[in-house]
């Protein structure tokens, strides 16, 4: 979120408007993402030591998948003009079980993994700030 907001506002000192959508877009996107990636870490202990394909989860797993995907979606669904269409709903649950899933079973990066990849992250910024501002 920090990234695309941050390329808005060097887009719009620059005056590139259609930039400025692609960095708001960015920004929109990471906060929906980021509710996501939440539910999946607060389902994380729920599904200890489960298998890491969907089909073989146990019935009670996929109860509590489901569960956490429809809180989610309705928290997401709260901040959106209107509410997602019916006939869209069961295919947008499914797609979030899996980001779900998935996110869940992932290992969590280690502290030295992760003051590398902010330290790559700040570098590759600092690389394309020239860049930037001859834009």
């Amino acid at each position: 979120m920090v990234t695309g907001l941050g390329f808005a506002v060097l887009a719009a000192f620059t005056q590139s408007w259609w930039l400025v959508a692609v960095g708001l877009w960015t920004a929109m996107i990471a906060a929906a993402l980021r509710k996501l990636l939440v539910a999946a870490h607060q389902f994380r202990p729920q599904i200890a030591g489960a298998p890491d394909r969907p089909e073989q989860l146990s019935d009670d797993q996929r109860v509590r998948l489901y569960e956490t995907a429809a809180r989610t979606l309705t928290v997401i669904e709260e901040r959106m003009p209107q509410p997602v269409a019916a006939e869209r709903r069961p295919k947008l649950l499914a797609t979030y079980m899996y980001i779900i899933l998935d996110r869940a079973i992932i290992a969590r990066a280690n502290v030295l993994t992760s003051i590398v990849l902010v330290l790559a992250y700040v570098a590759s910024c600092a690389l394309l700030w020239p860049l930037l501002r001859q834009l």
